[in-house]
């Protein structure tokens, strides 16, 4: 009976234990209080966890028993920003749809670990949504394991039922908590079906649920509704002001006053774009979702932004483009880097990031004019050299509210008028300036005119010679490098030049796949590279891909370059313990070799 049986609860940091208790069940129940000391809060940069198991022992035998994990941790929002365990901390992150191609959510383990890894140590954001509901259970335990914070919601987008429905609804909010209420990454509930209207008695009725099931934690309702009736704690609002303009964000007291706030979406539907667009277009894109972060990090009162979103996904005829994909990512569905997810990379203090944004290349732009080019980086100078000849050092704007802005380099003759043409500074600044004039406009103020005229006759510049200098110095220069240095050393080098060579590589996320519960996978990519490792932005190639032994294909086995680069997904199945994975492109064969293992 009930009454003969008992509960142990065990606490472990580790291997150490650090309580252990007895308690009897009266009527089937038991109340436990664990008592514990010098614990270790849970933080984005030390996730530390610990397990408590519960074992319901009958005549001195275990007869079921639940373990999870969970951290201690203090998560606030107000509204002067979000708060973790005390400490400001302003939020930056992205959406992300559980989708991949072809299998639609249906990927294990490691695939769905593999995306918060991406989110945490490639695009370096500090906060996920789950766009828009509750998301595997593999997905939570590794953001609870690498500290990456977690905004979860329930299903649902824009439609509102009638009674079933609205029910529906109680139920998913109750489901969600209950599974995930142990997830120390999960920051905030979403209880308000992401961009719905209004309706005080379902809203009213899902934060009082939400509450009672978890006290802990705050709720939010993502809308884009200024002065939306407001039930949650945290005023969660999508914000798709920015169309390239001098607006970026809405000030949050004009969307709703005095509210701890937090913008849950950017950019994404307001400029899709994808992968094999022109440069000009990809590189805006970037630029879009950098203009957020630098306006939320003015203003102390956003909490935070996430943007739209992680990666491309297949959606409907009515949102998505022509082959019925959202092109609204900062990666591409097979979760390859468009130059906006540099600028989320550029942001972390992690492993160094030097990217170049701009091919260099004149015939990418309007009227072949080079006007900028613009580095995402975390570096602390880059040094930049053309053919050879250095032109320049460009540190971070130390004004900037960013940590890592970018940098935007306009001048590409640097100190070479100084040197080459034994120009004083002023006048090497002067010409510089008109160079640029003559480059980009085709009217030039008389002022100029009679400058030029002064330096021709101060260093003895005949007609032909003077003309020379535009051509000699504005040429886009058969190499550039860029040097980047961390704390006076160098720790990466870009080198962008006319492209003399290719070649394809092949790479696997992982080489050992583990069969457990299900089958494994792991991702392949195929790139086309230049002699300098630039990826070959218009390679189209197509390939011929072909598995054999213990894996098989996920999608077509005709597949092709996509802006210079292919992914796809392999997985197990049970027909060996080696997989190999042969990729026939161009006049190449390129073969990738996987280990499976049985758990």
């Amino acid at each position: 009976s009930a009454e003969e049986a008992e509960i142990v609860v065990e606490l472990r940091d580790g291997s150490d234990l650090k309580f252990q208790n007895r308690y009897s069940l009266k009527n089937g129940k038991a109340f436990a209080e664990c008592l514990a000391t010098d614990l270790r809060l849970w933080d984005i940069s030390d996730p530390h966890l610990y397990d408590i198991k519960v074992a319901l022992i009958k005549n001195r035998e275990a007869i079921d028993e639940k373990a999870i994990r969970f951290g201690f941790r203090k998560a606030e929002f107000t509204k002067d920003g979000f708060f973790l365990n005390r400490q400001f901390l302003k939020l930056r992150g992205l959406n992300r749809h559980q989708s991949y191609p072809y299998v639609g959510y249906a990927m294990p383990k490691s695939a769905q670990i593999k995306d918060a890894d991406i989110l945490k140590y490639d695009l370096g954001v500090n906060i996920v949504r789950t766009s828009h509901y509750p998301v595997s259970r593999h997905f939570l335990d590794r953001c609870d394991e690498i500290g990456l914070l977690v905004f979860e919601e329930i299903p649902g987008w824009q439609h509102l039922g009638e009674d079933q429905f609205r029910a529906n609804v109680l139920n998913d909010v109750r489901s969600m908590i209950e599974r995930d209420r142990h997830h120390p990454s999960i920051i905030l509930w979403g209880v308000r079906i992401n961009e719905s209207d209004d309706c005080e008695s379902l809203y009213k009725a899902t934060n009082a649920l939400a509450k009672s099931l978890d006290d802990t934690r705050p709720t939010g309702g993502v809308r884009c509704i200024k002065n939306s009736q407001f039930l949650e704690d945290v005023y969660t609002y999508n914000d798709f002001t920015h169309a390239g303009g001098k607006m970026v964000l809405e000030k949050p007291r004009r969307v709703k006053k005095n509210v701890p706030y937090l913008v849950t979406e950017h950019n994404g539907h307001m400029f899709p774009t994808k992968r094999f667009d022109d440069e000009p277009h990809r590189v805006e894109q970037a630029l879009r979702h950098y203009r957020v972060m630098e306006a939320a990090a003015k203003d102390p009162s956003i909490s935070g932004t996430i943007g739209w979103c992680m990666n491309d996904y297949n959606t409907h005829n009515e949102f998505g483009s022509g082959d019925k994909i959202c092109y609204h990512g900062v990666l591409d569905m097979f979760r390859l880097f468009k130059p906006a997810g540099h600028v989320y990379s550029s942001q972390g203090d992690g492993k160094p990031v030097l990217e170049v944004l701009t091919s260099l290349n004149s015939g990418e732009y309007p009227g072949s004019l080079l006007k900028e080019a613009v580095i995402a980086t975390n570096c602390d100078l880059v040094k930049v050299y053309k053919d050879g000849r250095f032109i320049g050092d460009h540190r971070p704007d130390p004004k900037s509210v960013l940590s890592h802005p970018l940098l935007i380099i306009t001048d590409f003759i640097g100190n070479l008028l100084e040197e080459e043409e034994k120009m004083s500074h002023r006048d090497a600044e002067f010409v510089k300036r008109l160079l640029r004039k003559i480059k980009n406009e085709d009217v030039f103020p008389l002022n100029l005119k009679v400058g030029m005229l002064y330096i021709m006759r101060k260093y003895h510049y005949a007609l032909q010679a003077a003309t020379g200098l535009y051509f000699k110095y504005t040429k886009s220069g058969n190499e550039w490098r860029f040097v980047g240095y961390k704390d006076g050393q160098p720790v990466k080098t870009v080198i962008k030049g006319k492209q003399t060579d290719s070649a394809y590589q092949i790479f696997a996320d992982a080489e050992i796949l583990r069969v457990g519960a299900t089958f494994d996978t792991t991702r392949i990519v195929v790139r086309k590279v230049d002699q300098n490792q630039n990826l070959l932005d218009y390679a189209f190639e197509g390939a011929m891909v072909q598995t054999a032994g213990g894996i098989g294909l996920i999608g077509p086995n005709l597949v092709s370059l996509v802006g210079g680069e292919l992914a796809f997904w392999v997985k197990t199945n049970q027909k060996g313990p080696i997989g190999t994975i042969k990729v026939t492109v161009g006049n190449q064969e390129l073969t990738k070799q996987v280990k499976i293992e049985v758990e």
